[in-house]
């Protein structure tokens, strides 16, 4: 007679119960998470990327000694695309190494794979082109602000944006002090893009000088104010030369002589720089010279030990030779005497950077006389 096998019907009712329980922890442990919090996702992603821009900030600043105080619309945007080629570098090694991002981590975001694990770089780096592509529009003027919208959208509606299936994304809790840390974290990406701000006016030589670095510091501060003059450069002997022609015109209101630089050394090292100009009966206006004087007397004063972060030694400076456009002035500024006698005749001072011709003058004349000598 065949054996048969009988059970239970607890037994039939336990082993229900174990395969319900062991499908809900398979379906538990497979489902993704997924945080439907858009602004604080939004904000977490400013931050970070603040924290790429200013990292790009401070290389250009410190590595490659590029102005940052003004840039036009292009330079802009082509600050923002290494932004985003940053981002592309370091936001996956973060996601590799925390499970998160300096931003994230504010609000308490954490982003893994399906079974809690840290993701890799290769994955991380996905995710993140993803975020670049469908969720930034690649940085692109109007069409970046179309998939941010769409993408609020349907992080609103509770739907997984696309660069996020398949992995979880939690929120550890959403506290009210997460928001100051983000503020204060902001103060810091200020602080740290006003310090930068402030090393430009740092020039690259410092202490004493050679004619060579002294050029090399007025052609620091004539980019970092944005003053040129046309064509001509100041260059490594201290001297007037031009560039090659590029096909650029320059225009130019006014006539100026260009002044001769003269230098007087120390032991070596630059001690005085200065020039005169002497013009007698011109018909044309006459430009003023302030420009000059400034930017050599930020390549001089600067380069003391008196100047340091911060100082407010180049906003006097640029502001008391401006106030005197064609008058006189003496003043000390980081242990370098800065002085200008100015003279003129037949001309009609229009409180402005120009002198005109007096019509009812025969003659007129003017005559400048500036110097920028160290005091030690």
């Amino acid at each position: 007679m065949p054996h048969s096998l009988t059970t239970e019907p607890g037994q039939l009712a336990a082993r229900r119960t174990a395969a319900e329980s062991a499908t809900a922890t398979l379906a538990s442990d497979s489902s993704p998470a997924h945080a439907f919090y858009p602004w604080r996702r939004y904000f977490a992603r400013t931050l970070d990327l603040g924290i790429y821009g200013l990292l790009w900030q401070l290389i250009l600043v410190f590595g490659l000694r590029s102005n940052i105080a003004s840039k036009n619309l292009f330079e802009s945007l082509f600050d923002s695309f290494v932004t985003i080629a940053i981002m592309l570098a370091l936001e996956p090694l973060w996601l590799w190494l925390l499970g998160t991002t300096p931003g994230k981590a504010i609000f308490g975001l954490q982003l893994t794979d399906l079974r809690g694990r840290r993701l890799s770089f290769g994955a991380g780096l996905r995710r993140t082109w993803g975020v670049v592509g469908a969720g930034m529009g690649y940085n692109l003027p109007i069409y970046s602000l179309v998939r941010l919208w769409k993408s609020y959208r349907r992080c609103s509606d509770n739907r997984a944006l696309p660069w996020d299936e398949g992995l979880s994304y939690t929120v550890k809790d959403t506290r009210g002090f997460r928001w100051v840390l983000w503020v204060g974290a902001h103060v810091l990406l200020v602080a740290g893009l006003a310090l930068a701000i402030a090393a430009q006016y740092i020039p690259p030589n410092r202490g004493d000088l050679t004619i060579a670095e002294f050029s090399e510091n007025h052609a620091h501060y004539a980019d970092l104010l944005s003053v040129g003059f046309g064509n001509e450069y100041l260059n490594r002997n201290g001297q007037w030369a031009q560039r090659p022609f590029d096909g650029t015109a320059y225009i130019q209101i006014g006539a100026a002589e260009m002044p001769v630089y003269q230098y007087t050394l120390t032991d070596g090292h630059l001690s005085e720089v200065s020039f005169e100009v002497a013009l007698e009966n011109r018909s044309d206006w006459l430009r003023s010279y302030d420009a000059h004087m400034i930017l050599i007397s930020l390549a001089l004063a600067g380069a003391q030990d008196e100047m340091v972060l911060f100082s407010q030694g180049p906003k006097r400076i640029a502001e008391t030779i401006s106030a005197n456009t064609f008058g006189d002035f003496y003043f000390v500024e980081s242990g370098v005497a800065l002085s200008a006698s100015t003279r003129h005749s037949g001309y009609v001072d229009t409180s402005s950077r120009f002198l005109v011709p007096d019509d009812d003058a025969s003659e007129n004349s003017f005559h400048l006389r500036y110097s920028a000598r160290r005091l030690d």
